[in-house]
């Protein structure tokens, strides 16, 4: 499939579309080098976003956070 890439800088004050070269696709490219660095610094994925939820659901008066099943919610929208 296609899939688009930009490249863009925003301040709060100032946004700009940049310039985003071959050489940026690059494993070794500066800002993926960041990245990971910062990936390292900070949990991230999936397991954090459950352990938020869980956290959301217990300061929630006690009550479980709802369940959402991805696939069952697929299943239904594309039989729209």
């Amino acid at each position: 499939g296609d899939c688009f890439v930009s490249r863009y800088f925003d301040d709060e004050d100032a946004w700009l579309r940049e310039d985003f070269r071959i050489e940026d696709c690059s494993s070794d490219a500066e800002w993926v080098k960041a990245q990971k660095s910062i990936s390292k610094k900070s949990p991230g994925g999936m397991a954090s976003l459950s352990d938020m939820y869980a956290k959301l659901g217990q300061s929630n008066s006690g009550q479980a956070p709802v369940k959402f099943d991805q696939s069952e919610e697929e299943k239904r929208l594309l039989a729209l």
